[in-house]
């Protein structure tokens, strides 16, 4: 999902400026720097609530079997989201790699769901009550109009998936 959200939050911001309607950036610009700043933001506290701290994951990080592996987690945590982190102990990057073992998993789920609630009240929010306002004051029928009627729907199903993989 994480490249699928830059995709539809830019195009959203390109369609926004194409049609003229200058006044929707107030939520929708907003909305993508907030974005784009959690993800940043991630890399640092990450570092320094997780790796940093946590004795069993800085042992796992540094196997040199997983050294691709966090490179790739690292690159898509910040030119995507960091949701990518999770997938540091998956086979989703084609390595086979053990799980990483963590002293204590709460602080590293914790964070994601810090992380989850930035991105729904700075970014997610934004999002759809810019598009529930826009929808009342367009006109049918833009590619513009139909682009913000299925980012209220993903979004809100981006919504509910994160919080039911958090709980």
């Amino acid at each position: 999902m994480t490249f699928l959200e830059h995709g539809i939050l830019l195009s959203q911001i390109i369609l926004t400026a194409k049609y003229g309607t200058y006044m929707f950036m107030i939520f929708i610009v907003p909305a993508y720097l907030c974005f784009l700043a959690a993800n940043i933001a991630w890399v640092f506290v990450f570092r320094k609530e997780i790796i940093q701290k946590d004795i069993f994951y800085k042992n796992w990080r540094n196997r040199k079997a997983h050294i691709w592996a966090r490179r790739m987690m690292n690159a898509a945590g910040v030119i995507g989201n960091w949701r990518a982190y999770k997938l540091s102990y998956s086979s989703f990057w084609g390595f086979r790699l053990t799980p990483a073992k963590f002293s204590y998993v709460g602080n590293f789920r914790n964070l994601q769901k810090k992380f989850l609630w930035i991105n729904i009240i700075s970014c997610y929010a934004l999002v759809i009550i810019g598009n529930l306002v826009s929808l009342f004051t367009m006109n049918w029928g833009t590619q513009l109009y139909i682009q913000m009627l299925e980012n209220i729907i993903i979004f809100l199903l981006v919504v509910w998936a994160g919080l039911w993989e958090q709980n």
